[in-house]
């Protein structure tokens, strides 16, 4: 082959491409991980446990109180609601500071470590992960059912809807009329629900009253077994909450709308 035919082929061979390196996505340096981690709320170290589903962008987010003397691991053994990732659902436990109810009930929001640390979780799980900010709900049993009824109260604006399992208002007679709309089904044990010397069922029938006040929609379940939790209480509060989150709320049965 002469030198002219050879130059000529090489130059109807178009050029190799160059190799541009793979450059990594840039890690997200906030967000909540499958599993335990601290983060740093308001100058205090806070343990969370997150359970993630398969997709977060767009995900609805449930947050779950534990309850007086059971940290987060024993406590989703009773209730294993951790596993509504099965639904779609972000599932964040957050664990508490050890007080006297294991939650601050009684300090005021701007002062709150406790609302501090929910307003920082729902903060990053929707602006930094993509969670859906208008589908967060929170739920708990006994400590963690007070605290879920003084977030329905003190931050109605960020949630969805809320499940407190025998929680109330603590003090008796501390209710704060709610800041926005939110839905509240409520499972207590009747004139039997007592703990510790707290009277749970006036509790709960205080934060009815003032749900009802304020115009909120409630649900009433009764279940008549004292303090403590119904055998379904699990599969009962996700139903509730998938069918919330579709948008088409179906009430377990032998709940009331008041």
């Amino acid at each position: 082959m002469s030198v002219a035919l050879w130059s000529l082929l090489v130059a109807c061979v178009p050029p190799t491409p160059e190799a541009h390196p793979t450059v990594p996505p840039t890690p997200c340096t906030d967000c909540l991980v499958e599993g335990e981690q601290w983060l740093e709320v308001d100058g205090i170290e806070r343990r969370v446990l997150t359970f993630l589903p398969e997709q977060v962008e767009g995900a609805p987010v449930l947050v779950v109180f534990h309850g007086y003397t059971v940290p987060p691991e024993p406590y989703l053994e009773v209730m294993p609601v951790h596993e509504a990732t099965t639904d779609g659902f972000v599932v964040i436990v957050p664990e508490s500071q050890g007080l006297e109810f294991e939650w601050d009930l009684e300090s005021p929001p701007a002062q709150n470590a406790d609302i501090q640390l929910v307003d920082r979780l729902i903060d990053i799980v929707v602006d930094a992960q993509g969670a859906d900010a208008e589908r967060v709900y929170a739920t708990g049993f006994s400590a963690g059912g007070l605290m879920t009824a003084f977030v329905t109260m003190h931050r109605a604006d960020r949630l969805a809807g809320t499940a407190p399992f025998s929680g109330g208002v603590f003090p008796i007679g501390a209710y704060t009329p709610t800041n926005g709309d939110v839905d509240v089904l409520v499972h207590w044990g009747g004139l039997l629900d007592r703990f510790s010397g707290y009277d749970f069922n006036r509790a709960t029938l205080q934060l009815r009253d003032g749900l009802v006040a304020d115009g909120q929609q409630v649900a009433m379940c009764n279940h008549h077994l004292g303090h403590r939790l119904p055998d379904d209480a699990t599969e009962r509060v996700r139903a509730w909450l998938r069918t919330h989150a579709q948008g088409a709320p179906e009430l377990p049965a032998g709940c009331v709308r008041e």
